[in-house]
């Protein structure tokens, strides 16, 4: 079988774990910046999830700027 087709209306979405990979950080310091409203996201039952694309802009921003 193919690659499943993926539907362009859905974002691509990663968890914590994924965004802490994407940002250079721990998954509770994910967990800690989202709580306090740093990182957009929201919850998919007990998972909290990112647009992948607002995490790799906001980890280029933060290289550019550290």
């Amino acid at each position: 079988m193919g690659e499943p087709i993926r539907d362009p209306e859905i974002p691509d979405l990663v968890n914590a774990a994924e965004a802490a990979d994407i940002l250079k950080l721990t998954r509770q310091g994910v967990h800690k910046r989202w709580a306090s409203g740093q990182l957009p996201g929201g919850t998919a039952g007990q998972s909290v999830v990112f647009r992948r694309e607002l995490i790799e802009a906001i980890a280029k921003a933060e290289l550019v700027e550290g």
